[in-house]
């Protein structure tokens, strides 16, 4: 099915050093004593191909949990050499899936499509094919362990690196036994990773808020005709423009993507769609309700998160087909 398997040993104990003599039958096995993570694992592995096999045009990473079936494997190596670029495998999550793979995943989308503005069908799936002259970039990628997946995905979108997604079965065995995942403790290190991503438009939101107070309190003096709640959008959505352009300026700085006014125009539609529908719940909570419009702004303002997520989402499932074959 392919050219060569490489697997990679991370610090196994005694025990199941004899399934590694009888795999060495049929593939490289790479081995240390000391457990370090699967991120750590991979980039060992991917630093032994770029240094070593110099002649391989392409890696393919598979998780050793029994979750990718090889059908799905030569799948993904056809796509990867016929098209030449990342290939992302994703679970359409369909049967029986535990809760927790589930809800982390779910959550893991939801952080993700808001904090870069692009949403993936699954952002954990270790089924990936790289082209190997072009995946030097993975070895610079932070993290040792499931957090480093994360990462990578991340570095995809914020660097705006063209890929492709693959459908791939979703393979659980009953109680998910072969899984080191800890449901709580990684995937907070997974929504940690994602926040950290998006630092700079974390800052913009805080910058926007900031603003939003300052223009506040001054419009009145400006524009004393101006009566409540309508100086507070006003102040709002001249916060909303400032905060936009910091945080589109900084993150063009840092992660440089290769599509300048299309990383500006995918942010432009997340801050649209987010002050459309804060509007509309400024409508329903403060003039059909006739609660107080500080805490309709508040309230308004978390609620359009997810109206703006689906929005994402919808754009993107019309941008990025996945690919069912």
């Amino acid at each position: 099915y392919v050219d060569s398997v490489l697997i990679v040993n991370d610090g196994s104990s005694e025990k199941f050093l004899s399934i590694f003599d009888e795999c060495s039958k049929y593939a490289t096995i790479l081995s240390y004593k000391k457990n370090h993570g699967k991120g750590y694992a991979i980039k060992y592995g991917i630093s032994y191909l770029l240094s070593s096999c110099k002649d391989q045009k392409y890696v393919i990473t598979v998780d050793g949990d029994g979750q990718h079936s090889v059908p799905d494997v030569v799948r993904l190596a056809n796509l990867l050499i016929d098209e030449n670029k990342i290939v992302l495998g994703v679970r359409l999550f369909t049967g029986k899936v535990p809760f927790r793979s589930r809800f982390g995943n779910d959550w893991s989308k939801f952080t993700q499509s808001l904090v870069t503005g692009k949403y993936l069908a699954d952002n954990q799936c270790g089924l990936r094919g790289f082209v190997l002259s072009d995946a030097e970039w993975l070895l610079s990628v932070s993290g040792s362990r499931y957090e480093y997946e994360m990462n990578v995905i991340s570095y995809i979108c914020m660097h705006d690196l063209d890929f492709i997604q693959l459908a791939i079965e979703t393979i659980y065995e009953k109680g998910n036994p072969t899984s080191h995942f800890k449901p709580f403790i990684d995937t907070c290190k997974i929504q940690a990773i994602i926040l950290k991503s998006g630092l700079f438009s974390l800052l913009a939101i805080i910058v926007q808020l900031i603003l939003t107070g300052i223009f506040l309190l001054s419009i009145g003096k400006i524009f004393p005709d101006f009566k409540e709640p309508f100086n507070l959008i006003f102040s709002f959505y001249s916060a909303c423009c400032v905060s936009f352009i910091i945080a589109g300026g900084l993150n063009t700085l840092v992660f440089k993507p290769r599509r300048i006014l299309y990383h500006f125009t995918r942010a432009l539609i997340l801050y649209l769609s987010e002050l459309i529908y804060l509007g509309v719940f400024l409508i329903l909570f403060s003039y059909l309700l006739g609660w107080p419009y500080q805490f309709s702004f508040l309230l308004g303002l978390v609620l359009a998160i997810f109206p703006a997520f689906f929005t994402i989402k919808a754009i993107n499932k019309s941008l990025f087909k996945i690919r069912m074959k």
